[in-house]
Parts: structure tokens; sequence; C-alpha cells
């Protein structure tokens, strides 16, 4: 497999900010110091802009194998870079009074085509593509707009759809979507004591699943509707 790099991009001044990826991945052990200065280097160029491919952000062919050597390390797993900025993330907002909104959607990653990948992938789109469902719910302030960090992800394969399945079969199965919505919440934790966190999700959260759920767990939250139905506020509303 070649990849391609922008012809005639001068090389990129990858000077490690190891500042920028310590606050961002806090306590983030990759085994090795020459992983942690490619990781930091890694974390400054998707800085400087988010929205260019890592072949663009990493113009020289040395720079961009070191990164994707980087990746390949079982030490720099989806799993263990995530949990480091989800613990970072959570502490901070654990020292905050102010309102936080956890927002919780989900996207579709498409790898179709990527036959490397193939066993590790569902069905996404349609049906005639191969990738990952990833629901996330990121924490940010409302005054501000300002994204303060990802405090979940959930990589998703949806499975094969199975011909003849009933809406019972469906319903009893324990990797059906709309429990992500719940396993994200799960992720993020309770709410500290003088905390206010609002969690925030559209109509694919409403259900009476997941709304009991955050009853339950005396959750502050604003879902979207997507059916309708009496509401009431308890049994002060129904004397009256």
């Amino acid at each position: 497999m070649t990849f391609g790099h922008p012809r005639g991009t001068a090389a990129t001044d990858l000077t490690p900010l190891a500042p920028l990826a310590d606050a961002l991945f806090p306590g983030l052990d990759l085994g090795d110091a020459r992983r942690d200065r490619r990781f930091a280097r890694v974390v400054q160029a998707l800085a400087r802009d988010a929205g260019q491919s890592l072949p663009q952000l990493l113009p020289r062919p040395a720079d961009y194998a070191a990164a994707l050597r980087l990746f390949d390390a079982p030490e720099c797993s989806h799993a263990n870079v995530l949990a480091a900025h989800q613990v970072g993330v959570l502490d901070a907002l654990e020292r905050r009074t102010a309102t936080v909104l956890l927002l919780h959607d989900a996207t579709v990653l498409d790898f179709s085509g990527h036959t490397t990948l193939e066993d590790d992938l569902g069905p996404v789109g349609n049906g005639g593509g191969r990738g990952w469902l990833a629901h996330q719910t990121l924490a940010v302030d409302p005054d501000t707009r300002l994204a303060l960090g990802l405090v979940s992800q959930i990589l998703h394969v949806r499975p094969e759809s199975t011909k003849g399945e009933s809406v019972a079969d469906r319903r009893a199965r324990l990797d059906r979507e709309s429990r992500l919505w719940l396993r994200g919440v799960d992720e993020v934790g309770p709410v500290p004591a003088g905390c206010h966190w609002v969690d925030v999700c559209d109509r694919g959260a409403d259900t009476f699943e997941f709304l009991q759920a955050l009853v339950d767990r005396r959750r502050r939250y604003i879902v979207r509707s997507c059916h309708d139905r009496a509401v009431g506020g308890g049994p002060s509303d129904a004397k009256a």
C-alpha cells in the first residue's frame, strides 16, 4: 500500500510541544520516551489544523511513517489514549461550579474498502458500507461554547442484520444501539456534589428506558422529543 503526500509542501516544523500533550493526555504512558516525543509532535500537528489528513499534516514521508508506527504500538491503543484524556477532563470538570453541558451523539466512521480492517467492522449507512458507529460525549462550557474535552467515546460495531428477527429479539439484544446512550452516561459516571452537569441528547435518546435511567441516576438532562406523549410532573399535578 502506498500513501501520497502533497507535492511541493515544505517540511513541517515538528518541534515537540510536550505541555499541550501533557495537558490533553495527563499521565499517558506509551512505554517509551521516543513514543512520547512522537505523540507530542502528532498532537501539535493536529492542534495546528485538525481538519487536515495525516499525510497533509505530516508531509515528510519519514514523519508520516513514524506516526503510523506510533499508532501501531499496543500502548497507543484507543482505550489507553482515551482513558488518559477522559480522566484529565473529568478531574477538571469536578473542580468547576459553573454549568457544564455533556453533549451525547453518534457519528459514523466509514472505512469501506479498508480490507485490513474488514474483520473489525460492521455495516454502516444503508448497509453497503463498513465501519464503526462512534458514540461520544463532549463536555462543553455553555457560556463560552468552548469544548472542554471528550469524556466518553464508544466504538460500536453494528451486528449484521438477521432475517426473521422479531422486535422482541432485537430489544433483548445487549448490543442494540439504543443502549449506547446509557453506556455513555455511565462512562462519565455520577455527577459530583456541587457540580451542575446537564446531559443533552437528540431524539435518538428519547426512549423510556433511557429517560427512566436518567431519573434513577438523578441527572439533569435535555432530550429532544421523538414521540408524542403525555408528560406530568408528579402527584401535585395529578391533583390540580
